[in-house]
């Protein structure tokens, strides 16, 4: 009996053993596949962070490669117009500081991770800089040896393509970095999701302590996760912001001259492809230089902001305002037939010209219109472009009462006044 009695108390000490290393064992197991589960869920967590931190880095290097470029062009169009040769010279250390940046932006970008696309992008950047550095050569050897004009027209014509080249090239490395940006995240948001529900339904299993840690853990992860996505937001924002500086006039907040290029070939392309007309407006504003010289260039700024402002109200939601340099605007408005056009003109011309304060005296703003319509005008943006900006020299004209010339070569409006601008 005793012995009996002794082996069911060494069966039950065994018993409990087996449990107690049962329970360890499982309490082992299963917090190790939830510390895993962290572990992994931090993992991901770190490299979505790291990831945004080079797509934003990668987009901030490509604005900054485009708007060295652009300086560069506005310097050596301004050393090649200016009589002063002390001036030529500040002017030429500014190139050169320039020239030294843009290479320095390329060679950081080129250090960052690459991909195959980014490899390409670069390539181009480096090709389409190493045609603007011939060109530019070009240009300084031409006025070196007294040919201002022919640098200066070598410039308008080839200049203004490579900046475009350059400004599609920026656009793609953008495209690419907020699609891979947007594919990487989801791709590792769903890894994170599938082991944070492994790790709670193990836990949760084995018993409530684990489910504590779990739901202790899970509000750890959520405000890092937290944490994260406000960063990307912040990406999002800055993506979003450097896309508004690169179609929108910052004085005025119209779409600027690159993005009515491309709105207007849009909107030409619909036009043949369904048969719609389409009305072409390009304005002037008259006596708008004697405002400039008289109260100063903040009044001449508080105008174009005041008449922008007048135009989008005159405007339907669809149409396309944009300011083309200077005192210089444009509208494309599609839909309209001749009847329409009066009509919007008489409501743009009354909207603009009601008087406006500037510099203590009453200023009735007035405008010259040219107006071009598909296919009556002109069956691409070249034509319209052509006849609008002849329309409205010839009005301009007529309102001085002298007779009707022409003061610039419109023939090849969307490159030739492009390289003046930026001139």
């Amino acid at each position: 009996m005793d012995s009996f009695a002794s082996q069911l108390e060494n069966t039950a000490r065994r018993l409990g053993i087996y449990v107690a290393a049962g329970f360890v064992l499982t309490f082992i197991l299963v917090g190790g596949l939830v510390l895993h589960g962290v572990w992994q869920q931090h993992r991901v967590l770190d490299d979505i962070e790291a990831l945004l931190e080079l797509r934003a880095k990668k987009i901030t290097l490509a604005s900054n490669i485009e708007a060295l470029s652009r300086r560069r062009s506005q310097i050596l169009f301004a050393q090649l117009l200016s009589p002063d040769s002390n001036e030529r010279e500040g002017l030429m250390l500014q190139y050169l500081e320039a020239s030294d940046r843009f290479e320095q932006t390329i060679a950081e970008f080129s250090t960052l991770p690459q991909d195959g696309a980014d490899v390409a992008d670069v390539q181009r950047l480096r090709s389409i800089e190493a045609r603007h550095d011939e060109l530019n050569e070009q240009a300084l050897t031409l006025n070196n040896q007294g040919a201002r004009e022919t640098a200066l027209k070598l410039l308008r014509e080839k200049a203004m393509g490579l900046q475009e080249a350059e400004a599609d090239v920026i656009d793609s490395i953008r495209t690419h970095q907020q699609a891979r940006m947007a594919e990487q995240s989801s791709s590792t948001r769903e890894q994170a999701r599938a082991a944070m529900w492994v790790s709670g339904a193990l836990g949760a299993a084995a018993c409530l302590l684990i489910g504590f840690v779990f739901l202790a853990v899970r509000w750890l992860l959520r405000e890092r996760s937290k944490s994260v996505n406000l960063k990307a937001k912040e990406i999002e924002q800055l993506s979003e912001k450097l896309f508004i500086e690169a179609t929108r006039d910052p004085l005025t907040g119209l779409a600027n001259r690159r993005m009515f290029f491309q709105e207007l070939e849009r909107a030409v392309a619909r036009a043949h492809r369904q048969s719609t007309p389409l009305a072409l407006g390009y304005i002037d504003l008259d006596q708008f230089k004697p405002i400039n010289d008289q109260y100063g260039h903040a009044a001449g700024d508080e105008l174009l902001q005041l008449i922008a402002q007048r135009m989008r109200s005159s405007v339907r939601a669809e149409d396309v305002v944009a300011r083309l340099g200077g005192d210089e605007f444009a509208i494309v408005a599609e839909n309209l037939d001749e009847a329409a056009i009066e009509l919007f003109e008489r409501k743009l011309r009354a909207e603009i010209s009601a008087n406006v304060v500037i510099g203590g005296v009453d200023v009735a703003p007035q405008l010259s219109i040219g107006w071009a319509r598909l296919p009556a005008d002109g069956v691409n943006s070249a034509e319209l472009l052509q006849f609008a900006d002849e329309l409205m020299y010839r009005q301009k004209a007529q309102r001085k009462g002298a007779a009707p010339t022409r003061t610039r070569d419109t023939s090849n409006l969307a490159g030739s006044s492009l390289a003046t601008d930026a001139a």
